[in-house]
């Protein structure tokens, strides 16, 4: 009696532990194919590369990139954030993001917090899109099928923080003028296209980046620092998030920009 009784709680236990090894093992993969999206070739940033663009759009780079930087448009990013799952208070998480654009993107979180402790991911790449988290790395909870556009559009906004290179032209990115001080960017990766929108500083320096439409994310970052010829922003803080998107806020522990190697795309 006692023995059936316990069979069905390790039958469930192992159905979990099966299906956490295959996503972990499907996540592994799709950094891997992410990290592969980085151009076989070196190549570096110049001025004449951003000449034809709209004058907010022209500075954003100039100021972004330094001239002679080897361009990267895949991107590894270490960072502590606040995220909040549905209605949840506000938790701290380390997070560990790869950023290929306009391929794709996928982050992981991991709680802080021993008492309460969970990790998750959100994923968007070649027309798929997730959001999932596990209590003690087992248990899901607070899943949720993200909209592959939200997530989509969360990596352009992303790309402009920390992946620059990603936004050039000859990557298919199409620059529109709003303003002078005020530039559209629209990305297609597949069947998806998704426009996001800066304002920059006189410099140059990122004042804010958002999505289209008034209820758009808007990410106001500060604290910028040169990162391997890259001025990138420290700080990050995040309005108008959708309840299926985090983080809140974000504060930048390191960057690796990753470089050519033998499984590099050739495109």
């Amino acid at each position: 009696m006692l023995l059936s009784l316990l069979i069905f709680p390790l039958l469930a236990l192992a159905i979990l532990a099966w299906q956490r090894l295959k996503q972990l093992h499907e996540d592994d993969s799709t950094w891997a194919a992410l990290a592969s999206k980085t151009p076989w070739h070196d190549e570096s940033f110049d001025e004449t590369m951003v000449a034809g663009l709209p004058v907010a759009a022209r500075r954003f780079f100039l100021f972004a990139i330094r001239p002679g930087t080897p361009l990267r448009t895949v991107v590894e990013v270490k960072s502590t954030a606040k995220i909040s799952i549905g209605h949840r208070p506000p938790a701290e998480v380390t997070t560990y993001q790869i950023l290929a654009a306009p391929h794709g993107s996928l982050s992981r979180y991991y709680s802080k917090n021993s008492l309460a402790l969970f990790s998750g991911n959100s994923l968007v790449y070649e027309g798929r899109a997730c959001l999932r988290f596990w209590c003690w790395k087992m248990f899901p909870f607070g899943s949720s099928g993200a909209s592959v556009t939200v997530l989509f559009e969360r990596m352009g906004i992303d790309a402009a923080l920390w992946a620059p290179a990603g936004l050039l032209p000859r990557n298919g990115v199409i620059w529109q003028e709003i303003s002078d001080t005020a530039a559209r960017a629209t990305m297609t990766s597949g069947e998806l296209t998704q426009s996001i929108e800066i304002m920059v500083q006189p410099t140059g320096q990122l004042e804010w980046v958002r999505g289209p439409g008034p209820d758009a994310t808007i990410a106001v970052p500060s604290g910028f620092r040169l990162f391997d010829g890259y001025q990138l922003p420290t700080n990050v803080k995040f309005q108008n998030v959708p309840e299926a998107i985090v983080p809140l806020s974000s504060r930048t522990d390191a960057i690796r920009f990753v470089g050519p190697w033998i499984g590099a795309s050739h495109a």
